[in-house]
């Protein structure tokens, strides 16, 4: 992405290329100051932490860069980011003359697919909402992905697409933005031992992750609790 960046319009995808953001958001927690995101995570270790290493491995990788690489430590750091942010996860499938190889799709499907990182230019300027109405295809045939509407729409509706079943905690570090009314939001309690308050029982829990639902990522519901101690 940066190398075609660079290129400008003798680029093949510079119509693409101009599409993108040319800044990173300032919403992006890793590109504020330690100071800052202490003052704004600092009750929830879990998220600061995690924040703190994404701007560390980050930065080390962007101060890595030769004097010679032929642009900026802020320009990679750019397309990262928008990588990170845009791009499309899955399994997409096999080239065609690889299906008619003696047994390479079963190896495939034992391994969970071979996953690729694809970015599509603008399906990836869709905005995000976890109830969308919206699928996306892959052709292994022709190759191609197409975003498919599921139910009727009208001219002028927005289309919406799913980045994912992501707390908040992820959308905000790697998209810069929290969903309101989130069904995958959850909330990682961190500490050597937790305790949870339920009905006026204690109940040692252990680090844990909570879901919105009031389940744990461990199988332990907290329907009912009161309070939630970590030590």
């Amino acid at each position: 992405l940066l190398w075609e960046r660079t290129k400008g319009t003798s680029s093949s995808v510079a119509g693409y290329v101009a599409l993108l953001p040319p800044e990173i958001e300032a919403t992006a927690p890793f590109t504020w100051d330690e100071e800052d995101i202490e003052t704004a995570f600092g009750y929830y270790p879990a998220f600061q932490n995690s924040v703190l290493a994404q701007k560390q491995k980050w930065g080390m990788l962007a101060s890595d860069l030769p004097p010679n690489a032929g642009f900026e430590a802020k320009d990679l750091l750019w397309a990262m980011y928008t990588v990170a942010s845009r791009a499309f996860e899955g399994d997409f499938g096999m080239p065609l003359w690889q299906a008619f190889v003696p047994g390479l799709p079963l190896v495939r499907e034992l391994m969970g697919g071979a996953r690729s990182i694809v970015l599509l230019p603008l399906i990836d300027s869709a905005n995000h909402n976890s109830n969308r109405s919206t699928e996306l295809d892959f052709n292994p045939i022709s190759r191609k992905l197409s975003l498919l509407a599921t139910e009727n729409r009208e001219t002028g509706d927005e289309v919406l697409i799913s980045y994912g079943k992501h707390s908040n905690d992820v959308l905000l570090q790697r998209f810069a933005f929290v969903e309101e009314n989130n069904p995958h939001d959850s909330f990682t309690i961190s500490g050597k031992q937790v305790s949870a308050f339920v009905g006026g029982t204690k109940t040692e829990i252990g680090p844990t992750t909570l879901l919105r639902n009031g389940k744990c990522l461990q199988g332990k519901g907290l329907q009912g609790v009161s309070t939630i101690e970590a030590a």
